[in-house]
């Protein structure tokens, strides 16, 4: 599976948040702006409206934690999300495409829903806490 997301040191130097596109290994330090879907080095990077991280517990039958925005957009902004188990696991993409065992169906799930106006945020069913790491942009 080829990497996609670093949250820390960066190829090339500096430290910060890169997201590459399908197929491409984000931690190659001649990628370009076409193979690259962030990079937080940017200096024209997307305007950015909200960030944070939010640890949420154990909750069956499965629930979501809601991160407002505060207002409420024309268009439902880009976000990127990510996760990792708060017993000390690797950080992974949010992407609503993966297979994991948390849930009790251990099948696909919506870890993250995004709305205008806020965030849903997937509380683990068991297996303990999970912590999310967001970042808001301004659509358009």
């Amino acid at each position: 599976m080829t990497n996609r997301v670093i949250v820390g040191a960066l190829p090339g130097g500096g430290r910060g948040l890169r997201v590459s596109r399908p197929g491409y290994d984000v931690t190659s330090t001649g990628l370009t702006g076409r193979q690259l879907a962030f990079d937080s080095r940017w200096p024209a990077t997307a305007r950015m409206f909200l960030n944070g991280t939010v640890t949420i517990g154990v909750v069956f039958p499965l629930a979501y934690y809601t991160v407002s925005f505060g207002t409420t957009f024309a268009s439902v902004p880009p976000v990127i999300i990510i996760q990792r188990s708060t017993a000390g696991s690797d950080w992974q993409p949010v992407d609503g495409s993966r297979n994991d065992s948390w849930l009790p169906s251990g099948g696909i799930f919506e870890p993250a829903r995004i709305y205008t106006d806020r965030i849903e945020l997937a509380h683990p069913t068991f297996g303990g806490s999970r912590e999310y790491c967001y970042l808001v942009m301004r659509p358009g």
